[in-house]
């Protein structure tokens, strides 16, 4: 036997079954005295432990393979193909679990006119998203596999022919890997959805210019502030001792961000027929050259950054007719 190829989720799998074992002599894994294995022994084990390691692995997982994956994603159910290379399934591309996410907020309007001239705009909005029914069937299904891993011997089956990790270990991933994700994603269920910045708030003002020298220019600016978001979450030991989880109530967060947009503008008629107006607008105005941590590992240092937009400037020249 060739042990079952196996990724995290069950999200591809295939098996080798050469009854004659004539492939074996060739291969380098194979001992005179132990019989057929393609198990490399690891963490001091003997040949007959190993061996004999693989031996159950391969009985408890056929004993209850992973049907239900194997029949959604194309596989072969049939004895002829199941314990073949032939019999390979593939998720379609991009799979992911899904959820529900509940979204709910308020948003503030204040319009103003303290003079003929001044124009002010301010607004406020709160937005909440919450996660449910995270995975649907599938977290069911990953929650019935597991069990079946954790306390039978199907749980040892290695992949990358024998030499390489469990499936449990590559699940784990040392905690990033599927099972890391899984479970920050079951733990969120019901809480506030992450990487969303729950208040914002703008204020915009121009003053348009009637009398005197500098009649036809406006000038104006707006402010941008968006609240810290949450990025990821440290790491913390379980209460029952049995290995590590995230420590939703202690979050890494993202820094809140100020932006600042300028302009200034000049309008006049050129005749009775043709209106002309130039304005030179400034966007993100003192704008540094930065990255911003939209993630971040367990340890708090950053997994993924953005670049932080740049200032920008615009110059707008019409002529209304």
């Amino acid at each position: 036997f060739l042990p079952v190829t196996f990724h995290p989720g069950e999200q591809s799998w295939s098996v080798l079954h050469h009854p004659e074992n004539v492939w074996q002599k060739n291969d380098p894994s194979f001992r005179d005295d132990v019989g057929p294995t393609n198990f490399v022994p690891q963490g001091g084990m003997s040949p007959e432990e190993t061996a004999a390691l693989e031996a159950a692995a391969i009985e408890a997982w056929f004993a209850n393979p992973p049907t239900k994956i194997i029949e959604a994603w194309g596989g072969d159910l049939s004895t002829e193909t199941l314990y073949t290379s032939a019999n390979t399934a593939r998720p379609p591309q991009g799979m992911t679990a899904t959820a529900d996410t509940l979204s709910k907020g308020m948003e503030i309007e204040l319009l103003a006119n303290p003079t003929d001239n001044l124009r002010i705009s301010i607004n406020a909005s709160k937005t909440e998203a919450i996660q449910t029914n995270v995975g649907g069937v599938f977290a069911d299904y990953v929650e019935e596999r597991l069990e079946y891993y954790r306390t039978t011997p199907a749980g040892d089956m290695r992949i990358w022919w024998g030499g390489g990790p469990t499936i449990l270990q590559q699940m784990a991933a040392q905690g990033g890997g599927f099972l890391g994700q899984f479970e920050l994603m079951k733990l969120q269920e019901g809480a506030a959805q992450p990487e969303m910045r729950k208040w914002r708030f703008n204020v915009v003002a121009n003053y348009n210019f009637t009398d005197g020298r500098l009649r036809g220019f406006n000038v104006g600016g707006g402010i941008r502030w968006q609240d810290d978001v949450v990025i990821g979450y440290a790491l913390k030991d379980k209460e029952d001792g049995s290995g590590q989880t995230f420590d939703l109530d202690n979050p890494y967060r993202g820094e809140a961000r100020t932006n600042f947009d300028l302009w200034a503008g000049y309008r006049r008629k050129i005749n009775d027929k043709i209106d002309w107006r130039i304005q030179l607008n400034v966007r993100n105005a003192f704008a540094d050259n930065e990255l911003i941590p939209i993630s971040t590992q367990p340890d708090g240092s950053p997994a993924a950054v953005r670049i932080a937009p740049g200032m920008t400037w615009e110059l707008k020249n019409t002529f209304k007719f």
